[in-house]
């Protein structure tokens, strides 16, 4: 017989495989489509890819828009195992590709349920299997990972591994959360402890697997280290007080930002992130399993706050966090908590046409209705945005503020 855990596990599974084939992004999902089989016939995935006959959906893609991804090699590597899959099968069908592309992000997402509730179990077990829920049965972690196609939720997963492991272990985890997705690297002080081993090998495996396979694959470095540092001072639309800016250009009432001021807004984020990791270190430490997440939530709300484009799959990071928090700690902050998420949750329905986007798949023609309607009513959608995004930033402060005065 299947215990609790099991069933829980295991329906949040078959919910997930229901829209797994048939839903994705126009924009994320459509890359991935194109990323597997051409980085499978040896082209490099840092430039611009054209659709692919058979199995591309979405036509948004102009060669003008240059390089098309901003992420180490490891979703690269990901995308084309699943399309030498889905080759060796030999079933032509582009919903099953879509279907095998999905599975890493599912099969990890719900891994993320089960590492919350390990975590907790040991530290509270009375609180583990309501984590265990929350995250498996949220619409929020449900649509990004199942029906958006992102997949933040691998590297949550090596991040919570580190959290729990031991002295270099922890380095090694943390390091392969980094090479899955860069965001992870904001906790690398903390999640080492100041141990030098620790964070150095956090650093060395992202860095020396990504320059490998660059090597072996020939992708040219100049153009790899373009499309990444341009992620670093991106802006535009964003799930934080930064959206007002998107709107005000929207309507044309801020001319454009001087580069100099577009770049020192750009880099804010990382010495807020380092003045924050000083004071996390002084006010919580970084020795104690409450220190190491509470400094964790704080640099994530840091972040949030001040990097100029946060989307709304990077609020997966804070949930996994704020989960442990509330289910080991501070019970007292779980209204904050479904607040946050209920605000994640709006602003995401509003990014995406009310969820249509993620129709796209099954139904290509549904983009040019989109983008009739965004014409008409763009500019209402931005500013109800731009209400979501400031609120979320106040709550952010807020929750800082919480942390800091409890």
């Amino acid at each position: 017989m299947l215990n609790s855990v099991a069933k829980l596990i295991l329906l949040a599974l078959l919910i997930r495989e229901l829209f797994s084939f048939w839903t994705g992004h126009p924009f994320d999902f459509e890359l991935w489509v194109r990323l597997g089989y051409y980085t499978v016939h040896l082209q490099d995935p840092y430039g611009f890819l054209p659709a692919v006959p058979g199995l591309s959906f979405s036509y948004i893609f102009t060669e003008s828009a240059g390089a098309t991804i901003g992420y180490l090699p490891f979703w690269p590597m990901i995308t084309a195992t699943m399309y030498l899959l889905y080759s060796a099968t030999g079933v032509q069908n582009r919903f099953f590709y879509y279907f095998l592309l999905k599975q890493p992000i599912i099969v990890f997402d719900v891994f993320v349920a089960y590492l919350l509730y390990k975590y907790i179990e040991v530290r509270k077990p009375s609180s583990s299997e309501w984590a265990l829920r929350f995250w498996l049965y949220s619409p929020f972690t449900i649509i990004i990972s199942s029906i958006w196609g992102m997949f933040d939720s691998v590297a949550i997963t090596f991040l919570l591994l580190g959290l729990l492991s031991n002295n270099i272990k922890k380095g090694f985890w943390l390091g392969v959360s980094i090479f899955v997705k860069s965001i992870p690297v904001i906790y690398a002080i903390p999640i080492s402890s100041l141990k030098l081993k620790t964070l150095s090998l956090s650093i060395a495996i992202p860095v020396l697997t990504s320059s490998i396979i660059l090597f072996l694959f020939g992708w040219p470095l100049q153009q790899v280290a373009q499309t990444l540092s341009s992620t670093v001072i991106k802006g535009g639309e964003s799930m934080s007080a930064w959206e007002i800016f998107f709107l005000l250009g929207s309507v044309g009432a801020l001319k454009n930002i001087p580069q100099p001021l577009h770049l020192v807004l750009g880099l804010l984020w990382i010495p807020a992130l380092l003045l924050a990791t000083v004071i996390c270190y002084k006010r919580f430490g970084f020795k104690t399993d409450y220190g190491q997440i509470q400094s964790l939530i704080a640099l994530t709300l840091i972040f949030f706050i001040f990097k100029t484009q946060i989307n709304e799959q990077y609020f997966l990071y804070l949930l996994a966090l704020v989960i442990i928090d509330v289910a080991i700690w501070n019970k007292n902050r779980l209204r904050m908590v479904y607040v946050m998420i209920t605000v994640a949750l709006v602003f995401l329905i509003v990014n995406n046409f009310l969820l249509l986007n993620f129709l796209s798949p099954a139904i290509p023609s549904i983009i040019n209705s989109i983008d009739s309607f965004n014409q008409v009513a763009g500019v209402v959608r931005i500013a109800i945005k731009s209400v979501l995004g400031l609120l979320f930033t106040i709550l952010n402060l807020i929750y800082l503020k919480i942390q800091f005065s409890s």
